[in-house]
């Protein structure tokens, strides 16, 4: 494979210990997809990668600094009349379970992980899920002929 999928299988793993019985507020990591939006069903979470940026490649060897960016979401029952307090309680989940171990991922990544922003997704009224996203961005060294 590549480092950009070990990156991305690191951060999974992580998200697959959101559990109740690990001590966390709810059950996300029992099913989590990669590469999958538009979540519809309660304690389910996905991570999707976004742009990648690179710098310019230095020469021999011949490397570059990328930044890869992914996204978390995850989706779960609400009160339909307080919908935000289950998001922060998601995004909450999320963000301890990324970032309370190595932030370098076991050193695939060549600075820790950031955090990029979250968002707490708009939805009908009178919905019962609620669904978030958590924003990282990655930055890793990049070996074109080694990916």
């Amino acid at each position: 494979m590549s480092k950009a999928n070990d990156i991305a299988e690191a951060i999974k793993a992580r998200i697959e210990t959101i559990r109740a019985a690990n001590g966390y507020a709810t059950d996300i990591g029992q099913t989590v997809h990669r590469g999958r939006r538009q979540l519809e069903t309660p304690d389910t979470a996905t991570l999707y990668e976004g742009e990648e940026d690179a710098s310019k490649p230095r020469a021999v060897p011949y490397t570059a600094t990328a930044i890869i960016n992914f996204t978390i979401e995850a989706c779960a029952h609400c009160d339909p009349d307080n919908p935000d307090i289950a998001g922060h309680i998601l995004i909450a989940d999320i963000q301890r379970a990324v970032f309370s171990d190595d932030n370098t991922l076991s050193g695939l990544l060549s600075e820790t992980i950031q955090y990029a922003g979250r968002v707490i997704q708009p939805r009908i009224d009178g919905q019962s899920i609620v669904n978030v996203q958590v924003r990282l961005q990655a930055t890793y060294t990049l070996t074109p002929a080694t990916p």
